[in-house]
């Protein structure tokens, strides 16, 4: 009983206390929701990505065929390991009369479902006659607002063109003027520049881990004597561990809004028990004991910890929600509010540790002492004194060097992060971001396809003397330089593949690419290549003196790591067109 009644007797003190001190509460709130809201937000926008990437590799495609003839499509087809078979093949892009280019592809109902995070039907079905074609929606609302599937269209391309009837309305992105039509398998294989070996098959497999994955497609392969490739953005997420680097860079992180949540929580609270301290005297003196005054203090911690982090976490979410939409996911949320809970709740209890101490040694003549020393009249050494908000500084640093020097960190920190991010943020103008891209150039001419880049460059690389020649020609054009030259690699190393764009050493790039790089030297002859560093296809750390086979298309090469360049540093291997998805991530010599 007697335990009961103190309960009931702190709880009353708690919930007078927090109704009148309403502006310390706020603060206090508002400090510990800043710290949940940043720590739930980081967690979930780093679970939030990751669930996107999930569900964009989720039930997909996991390897791809290349020049497949459809003899061999159907041969695929009949694989048994395989849950599905896509078929890709990419016509080209075409202009059109009204100054619009159309980019016609074909894909059978596979490869549409497998490429549903990229592209879709928004609503009728996929083409099946020759005269029927799916449009985009966006070259609809902008040159045929009018028409609906069922309509007839006419397109005046320079090939395909001819009148067609709507099956689909395709929700997929589109750039600039340049719109995608998706035609039919039987307006297809009568289009007099198909060929049927440049199909591209792109394959889901069964169950299977993703070491049996791999082994299997290249059985298959094999067997049918195909180029294969690999969704490496798949194997990374099956394969992906958080590293070393990121823990730390998370550890500092929560370092920081730790030491910024403690100083201002235990601050605000410290205050307020100097502030109140004959209350606390006067508590001591009515009969409480060290301990109910223990639980006073932190019960009211506790109760504007528990509101203060609801809140943050209540945020978070919502911005996550606002933000990442389609990475949600339930048990995400909950972990990190967990998490949340646990780390904030550790954050309130250390800051409230010292504001206890101070309250539990009041001494039950400290309520006496306190009004005694209220009426005293100062002295008159201390009545003439002058005061100064530097001296007042002074005085305060003397007092309590612990708090102030915590809050001067604190502030330090901060102002450094913000310093720096504002600085990277405001010094890169447009024109020295496309400068970096650019170089001292205005136009970048490039080859974009979807088709096998060796397989076009085997055929007669377009970017050669005469197109240099003709551009020459046209006014304003003062000098031509030659940035890249590239060429697409699939390597072999152990029981790892990959594929990516591979960059000659040329005299004009041997200089900028010597100063990126980070360890070795540069290739001396045929047989060394360099690597980009962070290059995660080998499925192991890149280290110079590895050695693997690669291979341009036709035969096998096998090469060394001679060294390992920072991309970053060197802007000619940044890639081209939007995203520059093409960076080099090797360097051979021109041999």
């Amino acid at each position: 009983m007697k335990s009961t009644a103190n309960k009931m007797v702190v709880k009353n003190i708690v919930r007078r206390n927090i109704q009148f001190e309403k502006r310390r509460n706020i603060m206090i709130i508002i400090a510990i929701a800043l710290a949940s809201f940043l720590i739930c937000f980081s967690g979930l926008i780093v679970t939030s990505l990751m669930e996107v990437q999930k569900k964009q590799i989720q039930d997909t495609y996991e390897a791809v065929y290349m020049n497949v003839s459809e003899e061999k499509f159907l041969n695929l087809k009949e694989e048994v390991g395989f849950e599905r078979v896509g078929q890709y093949y990419i016509v080209g892009d075409m202009p059109s009369s009204e100054k619009y280019t159309a980019t016609y592809f074909y894909m059978n109902q596979p490869m549409l479902y497998m490429m549903r995070n990229q592209m879709g039907l928004s609503s009728g079905e996929v083409p099946k006659e020759e005269n029927q074609i799916a449009v985009c929606r966006n070259w609809l609302e902008k040159y045929e607002k009018n028409k609906k599937i069922g309509d007839k269209i006419t397109l005046s391309t320079e090939k395909l063109s001819g009148e067609y009837t709507i099956s689909g309305i395709l929700d997929m992105e589109s750039s600039g003027e340049t719109f995608p039509f998706l035609i039919s398998w039987e307006k297809l294989k009568n289009y007099k520049e198909y060929d049927e070996n440049s199909n591209m098959i792109y394959v889901h497999v069964k169950e299977k881990n993703a070491t049996d994955i791999k082994e299997y497609c290249r059985e298959i392969a094999e067997k049918y004597n195909l180029p294969v490739a690999f969704n490496n953005q798949y194997f990374r997420y099956v394969n992906r561990v958080i590293s070393a680097d990121q823990l730390g860079v998370l550890g500092i992180f929560i370092g920081l809004v730790f030491i910024g949540s403690y100083t201002v929580i235990k601050s605000i609270f410290q205050i307020s028990i100097i502030n109140n301290i004959r209350n606390y005297g006067q508590l001591r003196t009515i009969g409480a004991t060290q301990k109910q005054v223990k639980n006073v203090v932190k019960r009211e911690g506790r109760f504007l910890g528990f509101i203060g982090i609801l809140f943050g976490i209540m945020l978070a979410m919502l911005c996550s929600l606002v933000i990442l939409a389609k990475g949600v996911n339930i048990t995400n949320y909950i972990a990190c509010a967990i998490m949340t809970v646990i780390v904030c709740s550790i954050i309130v209890n250390v800051s409230i540790k010292k504001p206890v101490k101070i309250a539990m040694k009041v001494s039950p003549i400290e309520a006496v002492r306190v009004m005694i020393t209220d009426n005293l009249k100062t002295t008159v050494q201390n009545k003439y004194r002058k005061f100064t908000p530097i001296s007042l500084g002074i005085m305060n640093f003397k007092r309590e060097p612990k708090k102030v020097w915590s809050v001067v960190i604190s502030l330090s920190l901060g102002g450094i992060i913000l310093l720096a991010v504002s600085s990277a943020l405001l010094l890169q103008s447009p024109e020295r971001m496309a400068q970096y891209y650019f170089g001292n150039v205005d136009y970048k001419l490039y080859i974009d396809s979807d088709k096998e880049h060796t397989k076009l460059l085997y055929s007669g690389n377009p970017l050669n003397e005469n197109l240099k020649q003709e551009i020459s020609k046209i006014s304003g054009v003062r000098n031509i330089q030659t940035l890249r030259k590239s060429a697409t690699f699939t390597f072999q190393y152990k029981n790892e593949d990959g594929r990516g764009m591979c960059d000659m050493l040329t005299e004009k790039n041997k200089k900028e690419i010597k100063e990126s790089l980070i360890v070795g030297k540069l290739p001396e002859n045929s047989q060394e290549v360099l690597v980009k560093s962070g290059y995660q296809d080998f499925g192991e750390e890149v280290k110079v003196g590895m050695q693997f086979e690669i291979s341009f298309g036709k035969e096998k090469i096998p090469v060394k790591v001679s060294g390992i360049f920072q991309s970053s540093k060197a802007p000619v291997s940044e890639g081209n067109g939007h995203g520059g998805f093409d960076a080099a991530m090797m360097y051979m010599s021109e041999a």
